[in-house]
């Protein structure tokens, strides 16, 4: 009777615990919903809908609005498909690992391998995007996704590591060809930079939500089934993706295969794009440590806690971070440059708290919580910034290149260093963010400062 009474407490800790991650979520979206939907008082900035209504509208300025939205829909269908599939997957990948029978040491070489990919990928990938096409690359990259979801279904070491190479593919194209066709046919369109920003505070606002329903229905398939079920319905919905690709996009710009480099007028703007792309590529290492070490550290405390669960109260934060991103920029009028350095100095907290405080789980949950409103902030912000020191041509090139020298850090880190020192380094890095990006903030305001005299 003792111990059923002991084995009881347990089971209600553990029910009490995942009630009081899902409050927490529930709370954090309660508050980004409520700050997304309630105005500021004062002008507002005008948007595509405000465009059509007004009177004062122009005949252009109502076509470029019916052209944005139709970009945005052509964009942004396929776009969350592949990030529900994305998603899904999210927390369940070490699960995944450990369902099959795999032992530490060959959860660290997929995740070693993984990272070997995404290198090789980010030299090639990119290049064949600009030359080729990056409609083609992302109608074939819904296949490659697929493929790997589906050998990973498979308990087989070799498609484990032919699952690594292919999914290391896939993320590449996501983060690099994507986002340069929609800047390709932005421009075609010949549509107004004021429309930019706003894409991106809806694109991150509607997939953190989309994050947030994906993972909290996952949690509630059942532990004997839920690998599979979570790799064939992400699988497919990568599939559908690749289709309505193909089917809906055209295919914009495509680079001379003559051209080689590009040429910067100004040494200063060279600078300047060194900084911003050693910032940007540090902030991937940061965030594949994070993906890293967080299931580790929450499985060191013991606690049966439900990783889908958890991971739905991590995408509330995100959301949070996005909704803030849209207020500080519409209602505060604050820059993207200046919303990095709190997004960056968010993730500085995080990992001094994860290095000095992970003993008590309150503590660890809350940094991981404020790492992702951090993140929320500075995806969004990136999206936006990085327009203008990338050249559109050279687009895929620029975003798949970022992920070479994090991705070579992070295969090092997992392969050679302990947690604590892999913790201490993404300290160091979000340190270095830090400092470069308010150089970076500070010498962008002396260059206005300059053309306005």
């Amino acid at each position: 009777m003792c111990i059923r009474d002991r084995y009881m407490g347990i089971v209600n800790e553990m029910n009490h615990l995942n009630e009081i991650i899902l409050c927490i979520g529930a709370a954090l979206f309660g508050i980004g919903f409520y700050l997304s939907k309630s105005k500021p008082k004062g002008d507002q900035p005008i948007s595509e809908t405000s465009n059509e209504k007004s009177n004062s509208s122009t005949t252009q300025q109502i076509e470029q609005a019916a052209s944005f939205k139709d970009l945005k829909i052509r964009y942004m269908i396929p776009f969350f498909l592949l990030s529900a599939g994305y998603w899904l997957e999210g927390p369940y990948l070490r699960a995944i690992y450990q369902k099959h029978g795999f032992n530490t040491e060959d959860i660290s070489l997929f995740h070693s391998l993984s990272y070997i990919g995404t290198s090789l990928a980010s030299i090639f990938l990119g290049r064949i995007a600009d030359q080729y096409g990056r409609k083609t690359l992302c109608s074939i990259n819904g296949f490659i996704f697929f493929m790997g979801s589906f050998l990973r279904i498979i308990p087989s070491k070799t498609g484990m590591i032919i699952a690594c190479f292919l999914k290391a593919s896939s993320d590449v194209i996501i983060d690099s060809s994507y986002d340069a066709w929609f800047i390709s046919e932005f421009a075609r369109r010949k549509l107004s930079n004021s429309f930019s920003k706003s894409f991106y505070e809806e694109l991150y606002h509607k997939d953190s939500i989309i994050s947030i329903v994906i993972t909290y229905l996952s949690s509630h398939i059942p532990n004997e089934i839920r690998v599979a079920t979570v790799l064939v319905i992400s699988g497919s919905l990568a599939l559908l993706s690749g289709i309505i690709v193909y089917k809906s996009w055209t295919e914009n710009e495509i680079q001379d295969s003559k051209k080689t480099s590009v040429k910067l007028d100004k040494p200063q703007m060279t600078i300047q794009l060194i900084s911003f792309f050693a910032i940007h590529s540090l902030l991937y290492a940061i965030l594949q440590n994070f993906i890293y070490l967080w299931p580790k550290l929450v499985s060191e405390h013991n606690k049966k806690v439900d990783l889908g669960i958890l991971f739905c109260c991590f995408m509330a934060s995100l959301y949070l971070g996005s909704t803030l991103f849209k207020i500080l920029g519409d209602r505060f009028h604050i820059k993207p440059e200046k919303i990095m350095t709190i997004g960056f100095s968010l993730s500085f907290i995080t990992f001094f708290m994860i290095k000095f405080l992970s003993e008590n789980f309150s503590a660890l949950l809350f940094s991981f919580l404020l790492f992702e409103i951090g993140y929320g902030l500075l995806m969004p912000s990136f999206s936006v910034v990085r327009r203008k020191y990338f050249p559109s041509e050279f687009y895929s090139q620029y975003l798949g290149l970022l992920k070479l020298p994090a991705t070579i850090l992070n295969v090092i880190a997992v392969y050679f260093l302990s947690d604590a020192t892999i913790i201490q380094l993404c300290l160091a890095f979000c340190l270095i963010c830090l400092t470069v990006n308010l150089a970076l903030n500070k010498r962008s305001s002396l260059t206005t400062k300059d053309k306005t005299h």
